[in-house]
């Protein structure tokens, strides 16, 4: 299953609410293997030259399923502004959806939220925007159904600041 090439990239938190990424999502539910890709807004490309990359590129994971599908998981490619171009592992990072946020009123129960336009641009190096802006197409696998357990201590703690709760 492919989805895509998105007009925009998709990365941090826009792999959560992505339309192009939860049509891998969703495959990924019935154990098909997919791949979604996202392009920046701004492109040099050359759609002759991106077309034949891209065919390769995806002739090469399907004839290499096994090496990389997983259950539950699939693959997000983002692509820089020009291709062709290496591939490279990424880390998801942060995207913003706005640079900031203020409050501009508070009125009863009514508060007024002024989002400034554009993201903030924050990245650390090896996450996906420090990746693509390096030249690289960024590609990580990533997995529908896995969780990660709250420390014991933690838990324990809960458990006994709402045990009279839970006795009651």
């Amino acid at each position: 299953m492919l989805s895509g090439v998105n007009d925009g990239r998709n990365i941090g938190e826009d792999i959560a609410y992505s339309g192009t990424m939860s049509i891998t999502r969703e495959a990924s539910f019935w154990k098909i293997p997919a791949i979604a890709f996202s392009a920046p807004n701004t492109t040099d490309f050359d759609a002759h030259a991106m077309t034949e990359w891209l065919s390769q590129l995806v002739g090469r994971f399907t004839a290499n399923t096994a090496a990389w599908h997983q259950d539950d998981t699939w693959l997000s490619i983002n692509l820089p502004a020009t291709v062709p171009a290496p591939l490279a592992h990424a880390v998801p990072g942060r995207a913003k959806i706005a640079a900031g946020i203020a409050v501009e009123s508070l009125n009863g129960e009514q508060t007024v939220l002024r989002y400034s336009k554009g993201r903030s641009g924050a990245t650390v190096p090896g996450d996906e925007a420090s990746r693509i802006e390096a030249g690289f197409a960024t590609i990580y696998r990533l997995r529908w159904n896995t969780c990660t357990a709250l420390d014991d201590s933690l838990l324990q703690h809960l458990n006994e600041s709402l045990a009279p709760a839970v006795s009651d």
